[in-house]
């Protein structure tokens, strides 16, 4: 019964989750076939592409080599900007259906009428938890961000991060690195500011308003001691996990963020008004917008908006 049920266990706000990682994917698709049952629904051709990746190795737990992951294109891999999305879905699961019509149809919006440049997202099946673990996730984001300049020759200055919840989570890990060289990841050459970056509900930390969210607090309590690599165990909450610089950007100080005008041109943060993860992204917007500042960056290039 827990597998007949387990969406309307899991999505009751305040409920007991009682479905396992296991039993979640069982109940849904990968993301390869979300976006394979995507492109048969629109009647266009996959495009898919590997991406390979490795760590700098440095520590031994993450020294290795990793298979190829996937990235999905969605519309014309030419295209002028290029969105790199990660998705969210707590690092434990795959990407659904909606990731894929969310930004078809924002490229189908924009793209109409040829008025504005052409726009093209690059979707990442980035390996979940268990399988892999922090700082994995990162070392094959990293990776995705050069593969269109070495499959298409585009600059770094024409693609946009993009990331939601977890993924844009990651999208901000990714931006650390680009700031701070991370001692496992191997560097990524940037001479050029990237188009920019759209984040919506970053994953730092989860607070105050997890009463009113559809996500239990446990849930990610428990994905994030695992992610982390502070358990082994999915199904145990071990009470509060505390990150690092690269996976809780809101405890950096201001000075973190120097020089974070010349990573990325333009920043969005969106998230809603009561949602579980809104405490922490008050608290990071100040500080990124106060080190961008005390860098030398234009604080009017980061947008904020607040949903109902």
């Amino acid at each position: 019964s827990n597998l007949s049920q387990g969406r309307r266990i899991c999505c009751r706000p305040n409920a007991v989750p009682l479905a396992t990682i296991p039993q979640w994917r069982y109940l849904s698709k990968t993301t390869t076939q979300h976006y394979l049952d995507f492109c048969k629904s629109h009647k266009i051709p996959p495009h898919t592409v590997p991406i390979n990746y490795g760590t700098a190795g440095r520590t031994p737990r993450v020294r290795y080599v990793g298979h190829p992951v996937l990235g999905h294109w969605i519309g014309d891999e030419n295209a002028d900007i290029v969105v790199l999305h990660f998705h969210g879905r707590a690092f434990a699961l795959k990407a659904g259906n909606k990731h894929f019509e969310f930004w078809h149809r924002c490229m189908s919006e924009d793209n109409a009428g040829g008025k504005r440049k052409s726009v093209a997202a690059l979707m990442l099946a980035y390996t979940t938890i268990p399988e892999k673990r922090y700082p994995a996730q990162i070392c094959e984001a990293a990776a995705a961000l050069t593969h269109p300049d070495k499959s298409t020759s585009k600059s770094l200055s024409k693609i946009m991060l993009s990331g939601d919840s977890a993924g844009a989570g990651l999208a901000m890990s990714v931006l650390s690195h680009l700031l701070h060289l991370h001692s496992d990841i191997p560097p990524v050459e940037l001479t050029t500011p990237l188009f920019g970056a759209l984040l919506m509900s970053p994953w730092n930390s989860i607070a105050r308003y997890a009463k009113s969210d559809v996500v239990p607090a446990s849930v990610l309590r428990r994905w994030a001691a695992v992610y982390m690599g502070e358990s082994n165990d999915p199904q145990s909450d071990s009470g509060l996990v505390v990150g690092d610089a690269y996976t809780e950007p809101f405890r950096n100080e201001s000075s973190w963020w120097h020089g974070m005008h010349r990573v990325v041109d333009d920043v969005l943060f969106w998230y809603g008004g009561e949602e579980i993860l809104l405490d922490s992204i008050h608290d990071l917007v100040p500080l990124i917008k106060q080190g961008w500042a005390e860098g030398g960056g234009e604080v009017a290039r980061i947008t904020v908006k607040e949903s109902p």
